[in-house]
């Protein structure tokens, strides 16, 4: 048998520091949940797996808490992520800033264990404030403004639903993942979808998660508007993640009418001199990604890339972009989509008479939040022509 790790792609809070079993974790969405037969059919980015269970595998739900309900569970038994203040300590009691909180289960086999990631024990509130005992060391905890609060639980394989976002650890051979361990994760940008309306995944950038919330709020009660869970990257990065974005597309309930989607910015971006993504790779990808969304039957909606300020990202690791790129690489996106009849929604144009009004800073490539509402505004507009649906979404 082949061990071979599943790669996850958009899981946005941490599980990389639980290793419950003992095996690497990946990422999937579940499509399918057979209790009778003990299996779990995800979908990853390796494609359709089939998850056997066994009365060995480990079963765990990951949650999000606030965190007055983290605290208020005294004698908890805590994995907590940050960092050593150096510079603060209690009646000899050194301090540990806390980045992230998890509750663990009692009966996780886990040990108490002080490393420079993680300390994991018990906590307690004493005199000094929130103790961490690991052992017979002790430690203020101090959770940072920041901290995110999560809890594990064990669950039954009843508790797992379609469309709930997994890791899975274990053994594969061909497309079969004999399980270790399943633990059911928060997807922050999983939504509750009504029955019977039409079904919206967008695809895109940072500059797209600042206009989703927009969109979906503009087309409740029309749409289940949906978005990849990651940041959408360059075109690279689709094309090694497609099969865990699109899904399971051809399974009831799993079906896409609309797919609004972008790439430009992460392939343009000026790194070490040269763009990320040269121009003929960028359009050879596109032409291969709009290969893999009509696999999919749903009406597509291509979105042109938004203007850059001058002197853009100036200094930034990440790369600098320049409008002058923005301009020739929707151009030639723009070429592409036309022969494959593709409409288009050119973002470009609908904010560029004002975009420097409304970006975060003079220099910063993203939109304040009225700046997102604008552009979110025209999204609804070409979806719902799109969908052959009307109203005052945009009012």
């Amino acid at each position: 048998m082949e061990k071979k790790r599943l790669f996850g792609a958009g899981l946005f809070i941490v599980v990389s520091m639980l290793n419950l079993a003992g095996a690497d974790f990946g990422a999937g969405e579940v499509f399918q949940v057979a209790p009778q037969n003990n299996e779990i059919q995800i979908t990853t980015n390796q494609g359709a797996m089939t998850v056997k269970l066994n009365k060995a595998s480990i079963l765990k739900k990951y949650q999000q808490i606030s965190q007055e309900d983290a605290i208020a569970q005294n004698d908890a038994f805590v994995q907590a992520g940050g960092y050593f203040d150096k510079g603060f300590d209690k009646n000899g009691i050194q301090a540990y800033r806390v980045d992230e909180w998890v509750i663990l289960p009692d009966d996780a086999s886990l040990k108490p264990e002080s490393n420079k990631r993680f300390l994991r024990g018990r906590v307690n509130t004493g005199k000094e404030g929130l103790i961490l005992k690991v052992n017979e060391k002790q430690f203020i905890l101090s959770p940072r403004h920041n901290c995110k609060f999560f809890k594990i639980e064990t669950v039954r394989i009843d508790d797992i639903k379609p469309k709930d976002t997994v890791t899975v650890s274990g053994t594969l051979s061909g497309n079969t993942v004999e399980a270790k361990a399943v633990t059911v994760v928060n997807n922050q940008y999983a939504v509750q979808e009504t029955p019977g309306l039409p079904r919206v995944l967008l695809i895109g950038d940072s500059i797209s998660l600042g206009y989703t919330p927009f969109v979906h709020e503009l087309l409740k009660g029309k749409a289940n508007v949906l978005r990849i869970p990651a940041n959408g990257g360059p075109t690279p990065r689709m094309l090694d993640n497609h099969k865990r974005w699109l899904g399971a597309y051809n399974q009831e309930g799993f079906k896409w009418d609309v797919i609004h989607f972008n790439f430009g910015l992460h392939d343009l971006r000026i790194y070490k001199g040269e763009n990320k993504v040269d121009l003929v790779t960028y359009e050879k990808n596109l032409r291969t990604i709009i290969k893999l969304l009509q696999a999919t039957k749903a009406k597509l909606i291509w979105a042109s890339t938004t203007p850059v300020p001058e002197d853009a990202n100036k200094g930034s690791s990440w790369g600098e972009p320049t409008n002058a790129d923005v301009i020739k690489y929707n151009a030639a996106a723009s070429k592409i989509m036309k022969e494959n009849n593709i409409q288009i929604d050119d973002l470009y144009n609908a904010i560029f008479p004002v975009f420097k009004t409304y970006l975060r800073t003079p220099t910063n490539i993203h939109y304040n939040e009225a700046g997102s509402e604008i552009l979110g505004k025209q999204i609804v507009l070409e979806i719902e022509n799109a969908l052959n649906i009307g109203g005052n979404s945009t009012r």
